[in-house]
């Protein structure tokens, strides 16, 4: 039966692809508000010009109350990377292509914000690891992340623990002028600011606010972590820099490989139980075949692979799941290897630890 691109492609978030590139939209009753519009690019902080519904189908569709400019995630994308064929836009937002560049217009009202610098965010990032390397887990400045990972999340403070010594994981201070204070001595306000993790004028660093930090291998990029269950509308992680590799847990076990989401859920099959090497994405959608060939290459006794996306059963058309088959397509045609979906009940690898512990 041959793929309908289109439909994959529109079900993906409209809101999370615009918040990559446009900044943080503004949730109000069902919709979200923006100020910048992949068309006609940002106008001023005040000025939340743009709006993204879901319409009776599900589709997500944003519309610009200053250019007129509407349609789907396939036309953002189109915007966004100057691409000229839905195809195409299609095929890259489902990993099959990757975007040539970036190009978001800019109004004349609001110059351009300078680009951060991307060394400049690396030197920040291997600065933060190394100032959280041999942490004591059970230092009270990071007591309440700590506890959020081990009692609300379930994890194991063995397996946080040895996250840490990983250097998979570290953490700032829970209390946020501590965090800034902390961030400011041992890194730098030069190099946070150069990198975009702090904002020219203002007091405190957004990162502050996010206790729980999660390293990338290459330290191109990291994760901060609220460490508390998010309100409505709030984004629990925020990563910055360049994520082009996925999170890696050796196991002792390596003819086999799970692939999850996110840094928690791998701690999160540890604690499963899990002894073969784990990959974590930084979402289902969040990779390249090239990314998986370069893995098998570099661990060529991995025989089989246990996909552990999200199951999003309350989501329509369950984009976790329609991910895992899609890598598993991927596995078993370009890596020529053995791929079973072993998806949770519901929700991610951690809604199955928590389940466990509770009976």
């Amino acid at each position: 039966m041959e793929r309908d691109l289109f439909a994959e492609a529109k079900v993906l978030d409209l809101v999370a692809f615009l918040e990559n590139y446009l900044g943080n939209g503004k949730k109000e009753g069902k919709s979200y508000r923006f100020t910048a519009c992949p068309q006609c690019g940002q106008s001023s902080a005040k000025s939340e010009k743009l709006s993204v519904t879901a319409g009776n189908s599900g589709t997500q569709h944003y519309r610009c109350y200053r250019c007129g400019a509407a349609g789907t995630i396939i036309d953002a994308a189109m915007a966004i990377w100057g691409v000229h064929e839905p195809l195409e836009a299609a095929k890259i937002l489902l990993g099959e292509n990757a975007p040539r560049a970036v190009v978001i217009k800019r109004s004349d009202s609001k110059p351009a914000e300078p680009a951060n610098d991307p060394q400049a965010m690396t030197a920040a990032i291997t600065r933060i690891r190394q100032v959280t390397a041999n942490q004591n887990i059970d230092d009270p400045r990071w007591r309440k992340a700590v506890a959020y990972l081990v009692e609300e999340r379930c994890i194991p403070k063995a397996v946080v623990q040895e996250a840490m010594k990983r250097l998979i994981l570290g953490f700032i201070p829970d209390d946020v002028s501590n965090a800034a204070q902390f961030l400011e001595r041992s890194v730098g306000r030069e190099i946070l600011e150069a990198s975009g993790l702090w904002k020219p004028g203002k007091k405190i660093p957004g990162i502050s606010f996010r206790p729980i930090v999660s390293f990338f291998p290459k330290l191109t990029s990291a994760e901060f972590r609220i460490a508390r269950s998010p309100v409505e509308g709030e984004k629990k992680a925020m990563r910055y820099g360049v994520g082009s590799y996925p999170w890696f847990w050796r196991g002792s076990n390596p003819a086999a490989t799970m692939l999850v989401e996110g840094a928690i859920d791998i701690m999160s099959a540890v604690a499963l139980g899990y002894e073969g090497n784990i990959l974590g994405l930084p979402g289902a959608n969040s990779w390249q075949p090239e990314m998986l060939e370069a893995y098998q290459m570099k661990n060529p006794q991995t025989q089989v692979y246990h996909i552990c996306t999200d199951n999003d059963v309350n989501q329509k058309d369950n984009p976790g799941r329609m991910w895992a088959i899609k890598l598993k397509g991927i596995i078993e045609k370009n890596l020529r290897k053995r791929a079973d979906i072993t998806l949770p009940e519901s929700g991610d690898l951690n809604d199955a630890l928590r389940r466990r512990n509770k009976t």
